[in-house]
């Protein structure tokens, strides 16, 4: 499950109101932008979730070195380094065997060129 940590950052947030309730830390898709869910939302109720200018921790099974551009699955619900999913964010610092740090939503365009 792609549950993300807060981990630091001054995060850009804008209002999301779910249709049904969303947990704290979920990712959540507002157009083809993956956001992180601030605190948990009741369904149809507002709320608000983080776009930018955040580090996020996950916890996933993939390979990444710093820098690396980070993916997420909306169907399996993981971060992935494969391109044909949503664009999450920069590999922030060195990747545990379990967990990635990802600056949110950060640096589209290819490093060193």
């Amino acid at each position: 499950m792609a549950t993300a940590t807060y981990v630091s950052g001054n995060p850009v947030v804008i209002d999301y109101t779910p249709t049904s309730a969303a947990t704290a830390g979920d990712v959540v898709i507002q157009g083809l932008i993956p956001c992180i869910v601030q605190t948990d939302i009741e369904a149809d109720q507002l709320g608000s979730v983080r776009v930018f200018g955040s580090i996020e921790r996950f916890t996933t099974a993939a390979t990444f070195d710093v820098g690396d551009m980070a993916f997420y699955n909306a169907d399996t619900d993981t971060i992935t380094a494969t391109t044909t999913d949503y664009y999450i964010g920069r590999v922030a610092k060195q990747p545990t065997a379990t967990t990635v740090d990802v600056i949110l939503n950060f640096g589209t365009e290819a490093l060193g060129s």
